[in-house]
């Protein structure tokens, strides 16, 4: 099985380096995170240790920054080595430190392998739901992107396997810390962290609940701690007062979708994928109802707490709106959900049943992935155009979208070659000759649940919005 595992790890590690090699990085408004990390590593070359400490332990996602200064130290140091310099060719390389940060996407993946295990699996069992996990659009088409929520994602798993096998105090300790760093890479996995912790406590003997519920307590405080106490000696504000109510508080978007955007936001990236953890998720509830044997883990609970958690937060408390990448959260669970009774079949002698299931996940995240390989991203269109134009001018055709100004001096004209953050309305193009044509990002519907209210969401779905190369008429003016 082991050979397996490695196999699935290295067919996702390619996927995702073909995905990064495609573009799209600087597109996602969440990508300046990433930028922190420069300035975090520029402040240490210079020996600037008190502005090192500032921009190392900014208070929103505050660990990811000192991920992306380490990303960062192995990408300059490649252009170094190239004879390139960092001022120059960094944005133009931006693949490079995608390609590293895709692998937290995998590692997510063999991380699954093991939390199964740790909770009982076989082996067999185990791998399937590495690879239903591998087959998930969800987490497959952010990793050509400089985010974070992969790498958050990554330590909360080490986490939940560390959970699950209660042990010493030490072990809860390192429970909590995992919780505590997967907490702090991304503040909006919090319904994550909190299952895992609740897990932690609810699988440990009563006698021993106190003493290892305070060890996972000071594991999960331990940086947080550590970060007030060193931006205290500074002089600054203290990191847990300025960390107070950051712990992305999204408001972009409608706190009533709380409750059905989770299963929207899958359904347009997954499909058929999701039909399937459904029907898993059926079938494997039936099989603990009338299972005599000693009960197993049934990972429908804690799958179903993060979704009450995230309504609770959302429509009760009107606190967190939810987005397509906090409602991914779901997936690990409910893809360890799913391979259950794929080991029950498989105990019972019909490993073909199991494998046809696992064949149908296959196909259909092949069907997936076609539409976010196929994607072309504006700063990539737009660099193309310029090397072989110059220069062009740029307009938008959703009102309320500022361009550059003053505009260049060109024959040439760029349409929707930009995140869309305003939807005023729809107006007409730039009068002209159409050259070229790409569908926007925004053609896939995943992208639209990022902040976008459902109205927005439907008026940009009925755009139809394509990014233009126009050769414009003498008279036309871009908007």
């Amino acid at each position: 099985m082991k050979v397996a595992l490695v196999l699935l790890l290295l067919a996702c590690i390619a996927l995702r380096w073909v995905l990064v090699l495609k573009g799209g990085q600087w597109y996602h408004p969440d990508e300046f995170r990433f930028i922190f990390g420069r300035g975090v590593l520029r402040t240490l070359q210079l020996h600037q240790w008190q502005r090192f400490i500032q921009a190392a332990l900014r208070p929103r996602h505050t660990f990811f920054n000192l991920i992306a200064a380490g990303v960062t130290a192995i990408h300059m140091g490649i252009l170094a080595a190239q004879g390139r310099t960092a001022e120059g060719d960094f944005f133009q390389t931006l693949w490079i430190p995608a390609l590293m940060l895709s692998l937290f996407s995998v590692g997510c993946i063999g991380m699954i392998y093991r939390v199964a295990i740790r909770a009982g699996a076989t082996a067999v069992e185990a791998l399937a739901a590495a690879l239903l996990l591998g087959c998930s659009a969800c987490f497959f088409y952010f990793s050509r992107h400089l985010l974070d929520y992969d790498a958050s994602m990554f330590f909360l798993l080490i986490a939940l396997e560390l959970a699950l096998q209660p042990g010493s105090r030490w072990r809860s300790g390192w429970t909590g810390l995992m919780c505590g760093i997967g907490f702090l890479t991304y503040m909006g996995h919090w319904a994550f962290t909190l299952v895992v912790l609740g897990m932690h406590l609810y699988r440990l003997p009563s006698a021993r609940r106190w003493s290892h519920g305070l060890a996972m307590a000071y594991g999960f405080a331990f940086l947080p701690v550590l970060f007030t106490i060193a931006t205290g000696a500074i002089g600054d504000e203290p990191w847990l007062l300025a960390a107070k109510g950051i712990a992305d508080r999204g408001t972009d978007g409608d706190f009533n979708e709380g409750w059905s955007l989770p299963w929207a936001y899958l359904w347009s990236a997954e499909h058929g994928v999701l039909l399937l953890w459904v029907f898993l998720g059926a079938w494997q509830w039936r099989l603990s109802r009338r299972s005599q044997s000693p009960p197993r883990l049934q990972w429908m609970v804690p799958l179903l707490t993060i979704y009450g958690l995230l309504v609770l937060g959302s429509n009760v408390m009107h606190y967190n709106v939810v987005y397509g990448r906090i409602a991914r959260e779901m997936v690990p669970l409910a893809c360890l959900m799913a391979a259950q009774p794929l080991g029950h079949l498989i105990s019972l002698g019909k490993p073909g049943g199991a494998g046809a299931i696992l064949l149908v996940a296959v196909a259909m995240a092949a069907f997936n992935f076609r539409a976010p390989l196929s994607l072309s991203f504006p700063l990539d269109i737009r660099r193309q155009v310029e090397a072989e134009h110059g220069p062009v001018q740029r307009a938008f055709t959703i009102a309320g979208n500022a361009v550059p100004s003053p505009q260049p001096k060109s024959p040439l004209c760029l349409v929707n070659d930009d995140y869309i953050f305003a939807c005023d309305g729809l107006q007409a193009p730039p009068a002209g000759r159409v050259l070229d044509s790409w569908p926007h990002p925004l053609t896939y519907t995943p992208y639209l649940f990022e902040g976008y209210r459902p109205e927005t969401r439907d008026f940009l779905q009925r755009a139809d919005l394509h990014i233009l190369l126009i050769e414009l008429s003498p008279t036309a003016s871009p908007k």
